[in-house]
Formats: structure tokens, C-alpha cells, sequence
């Protein structure tokens, strides 16, 4: 407990207390259904590889991965996002499968046989994501005299042909200016691959290739890091339009004007009868939004409340619920509960 949250600096209750002991309440009468409940598997993966950050240490860029993985999660969360992690073991199997996206910040080293089954992924409809210098050690620590490698060279419709350190990385994406980060590749493209972005000199900076069903998208510069080190947009803005493009869309999401940075922030469980949403509002202000689920259920009601309960107008589009709101500024939980 701190000081201001549930009690003021005068120890006396603040709404957080009467929003907590209503929670509270909600979960002990609803405890069948919590305990039961899952949280859907996000939408996207990231990458994380034990060897990887071993490696990294070594070379005392620890810090920098941490940045990377923080850059990449805020991008895809703020954009409403489901993102999880993932190890390299488990790509290919039964329990990534399902992922739209693989996202892979700042990894250095990679196996073979981790390659491979990534490009299999992409060309079986999923979306790769990568940036600068990836796999460009094994996982033995060997530096490769040939960057991506072949299979992600495949995948991304690339060869990289020279890497350099800059102080200053400047990237033109639909006309406007980012700021790239510790690296800048000078690329060979496939004849298929697409650049998004340029380096201010012209050189390709983000490259979209189609493989099979899928697609590989590549930055050749630190853009994920760049997100948290400098606030540079250009990955999220980026992943704005090639989500878009290759149908990936978030299973939850809250539509709302200015939500870019997500104030509000909504939760989902589904249980065997019905699906429970719980929404923060961190916002200072009323917010009119509309809630969008995906279910694979045709629902019967909606409604709103931790003990008083409310129902809701909803439409249901094929497999999409959509719900509108009403949410009061700073409300420290709301329940949506959404029954089938």
C-alpha cells in the first residue's frame, strides 16, 4: 500500500479503496469463474533468447536489449496489441502457431535451426519482424561473414553488405523524419522486396518482403531500442501500416479518439460461459470509446458493473462483439462482462 493509492497522505480512503473492496467483492462471488478463466494468447510473440542475452552481456549491450524489448512491447501494446514471449524452442510448435507476428529485438545470436523454422513460420502465413545485425553471431558466439544468414536472407529478401555506428541516424518514412539508433545497414534487395523507409542518403532503412503466405519485415537500424532510448515513432508508426496491411488486428481492443497511448487499458478473460473484460481509465477525462472483442460464441447479453449490474446494446459481426461505452475519468476499474 502507498501512500496516496488507497489512502491520501491523511490516511483518509480514497476512491481506489471503494474501487478495490468492490473488486474484491466481485471476485469472492465470482470465484468459480476466476479461478477457471484464461487469458487468450496475445496476438504477438516476442523473441527471447537465454543464449542471446548471455552473449549481449558479454559484449556489454545488455542495456540496449533491455531497450530493445521495452521499444518493441510498448509499439505493439500501444497500437491494443496482445504481445507475449516466447523462447526459441517453442517456435514451430503447437504453442506458437497461432501467433500473427514474431518480433525479434535486438537478437544478436541465433542457431541455425531457430532460422529456419522462422522462415517456415513466414512462409506459412505468420509475419517476421527483425532489425539490425540480427543473427549476426551463432549461438556459439562465432560472428557470421554473412549477414542475415541464408535462411533469414530468404525471409527478408536481403543481403546486408556493410554495417556502421553513427551518432546521428536520420530515416524518412511518408514523409516524415525518425531517428534511427546504433546501427545503419547498407542493403542488397531481392528483386520482390519492398523498401517502406529510407536513410536521408537514400538507402533502404525498412524493407517488406512476401514469402510464401507470409511476409518478413526488416529494419536495418535499431529502431526498436530507438523507441525507448530516443522516443523515436518510426517502428510503431511503421507497424501501424503493415499490421494493417497483413490483416493482423488486436482480439480486444477499445476504439477511441487519442488513444494512441493507451490511458485506457482493458483486460480479458474468458470463461466457460461467458467472457469478463476489466478496464482501467487512467485518463482525466470522460471517455466515449467503443469495446471490441473477438468471440467465437453468439452472445446473448452484455453488461456492465462489479455489483450493480447494467445491461448493454451491443452487435455482434460474425466472430466481432462490439459494445459502446461511457467511461468516467480516472475510474480505477470497470467491469464488462459479456455472456454467451
Amino acid at each position: 500500500i502507498h501512500w496516496g493509492a488507497l489512502v491520501d497522505l491523511d490516511g483518509n480512503e480514497t476512491s481506489r479503496s471503494d474501487a478495490a473492496t468492490r473488486l474484491g467483492r466481485d471476485i469472492h462471488d465470482n470465484g468459480n469463474f476466476f479461478l477457471k478463466a484464461r487469458t487468450p494468447q496475445g496476438e504477438i510473440a516476442l523473441l527471447d533468447s537465454r543464449t542471446n542475452a548471455i552473449l549481449l552481456n558479454g559484449l556489454e549491450a545488455e542495456e540496449p536489449l533491455f531497450s530493445a524489448n521495452r521499444g518493441s512491447y510498448d509499439s505493439f501494446w500501444e497500437l491494443g496489441n496482445a504481445v507475449d514471449f516466447i523462447t526459441p524452442d517453442l517456435i514451430g510448435t503447437h504453442q506458437t502457431v497461432n501467433y500473427d507476428a514474431i518480433c525479434m529485438p535486438m537478437m544478436a545470436s541465433m542457431d541455425d535451426q531457430t532460422a529456419q523454422t522462422l522462415h517456415d513460420y513466414a512462409a506459412n502465413g505468420g509475419l517476421v519482424i527483425a532489425f539490425a545485425q540480427c543473427g549476426m553471431m551463432t549461438e556459439r558466439g562465432w560472428y557470421r561473414h554473412s549477414l542475415p544468414g541464408p535462411a533469414l536472407g530468404e525471409l527478408f529478401g536481403l543481403k546486408v553488405l556493410e554495417v556502421e555506428t553513427a551518432d546521428s541516424i536520420v530515416v524518412q518514412f511518408q514523409n516524415q523524419s525518425y531517428a534511427g539508433y546504433l546501427h545503419l545497414e547498407t542493403l542488397d534487395l531481392d528483386q520482390d522486396a519492398v523498401p517502406l523507409a529510407h536513410f536521408d542518403d537514400g538507402r533502404p532503412a525498412v524493407v517488406l518482403h512476401s514469402i510464401g503466405r507470409g511476409h518478413g519485415l526488416y529494419f536495418a537500424t535499431q529502431a526498436d531500442a530507438a523507441y525507448t532510448d530516443l522516443g523515436s515513432l518510426l517502428l510503431k508508426d511503421v507497424l501501424r501500416i503493415v499490421l494493417q496491411k497483413v490483416n493482423i488486428q488486436p482480439k480486444l481492443l477499445l476504439d477511441y479518439t487519442d488513444g494512441d497511448m493507451r490511458e485506457i487499458d482493458p483486460h480479458l478473460l474468458i470463461g466457460e460461459s461467458r467472457a469478463t473484460v476489466l478496464i482501467v481509465n487512467y485518463s482525466d477525462q470522460n471517455i466515449e470509446c467503443t469495446l471490441n472483442v473477438d468471440l467465437d460464441h453468439p452472445i446473448k447479453r452484455v453488461e456492465s458493473g462489479l455489483e450493480k449490474k447494467t445491461d448493454l446494446p451491443f452487435t455482434q459481426t460474425n466472430n466481432r462483439v462490439s459494445v459502446p461505452l461511457n467511461l468516467a475519468r480516472n475510474v480505477a476499474v470497470e467491469a464488462i462482462n459479456i455472456l454467451w
